[in-house]
């Protein structure tokens, strides 16, 4: 049997997509026919990352493929949304898990992710730099599960920024982000005190956390 399958091909695509049939998606997995009928790596292959990402940002990801002989192919899809919107220089984009670029369609509530000219090197044919990309999502995805209203995220080589309603957190690009977020949590949680201990003259400008302990910057006022 192993010999037999060996030699089939896919001959039928069909797809189903947050289950429905979606016949024009389908027509551009039409690069399967004639493919192996035991096709593997499926998202990894330079074609399916063509048709992966719709015009608005969102990824197909597939969750089951289904084979059925002769040559039959089911795959199902869910559809991701992108993770955050990214601002470099004077270009705005939308980001996906494939790490695709995308001209900003304003169709989602996305954090604001703002990058110095230094990382224009993380940026290449359409994609961002995938190592730089999961970064930015785990910092994102950290402070949005405890509920901490992010305005924008600065990333800079010299002072990185995070900007929410009640303060602002100065903090580097190489921090351990689940710690930070914690801290920044804990912080805004507790920001009456930290207020109370300010003198009247002056006012909260910037809290570091690129130390053990968290630096309030003051400005008078």
């Amino acid at each position: 049997m192993g010999l037999i399958l060996s030699f089939l091909r896919v001959s039928t695509v069909s797809c189903l997509v947050e289950g429905a049939e979606d016949p024009d998606f389908c027509k551009q997995m039409s690069f399967l026919t004639n493919e192996s009928f035991l096709f593997s790596n499926l998202e990894h292959s330079p074609l399916f990352q063509q048709v992966l990402t719709n015009d608005v940002g969102q990824v197909y990801m597939p969750i089951s493929i289904t084979r059925k002989l002769p040559g039959t192919v089911i795959i199902e899809f869910v559809r991701e949304d992108p993770l955050y919107r990214l601002f470099i220089e004077d270009e705005v984009f939308i980001v996906n898990s494939m790490d695709i670029l995308v001209p900003d369609s304003e169709q989602f509530s996305l954090v604001d992710v703002v990058l110095s000219k230094d990382y224009l090197q993380y940026l290449n044919n359409g994609k961002i730099n995938g190592e730089l990309s999961r970064k930015i999502s785990e910092l994102v995805n950290q402070l949005l599960f405890r509920e901490i209203k992010v305005k924008r995220i600065e990333f800079d080589l010299e002072e990185s920024l995070i900007v929410t309603d009640l303060a602002n957190f100065l903090f580097s690009d190489d921090d351990d982000y689940f710690s930070l977020a914690v801290r920044v949590g804990y912080i805004l949680n507790d920001l009456a005190t930290v207020q109370a201990a300010v003198p009247d003259d002056s006012s909260v400008s910037l809290i570091d956390m690129r130390y053990d302990l968290p630096i309030v910057r003051l400005d008078k006022r």
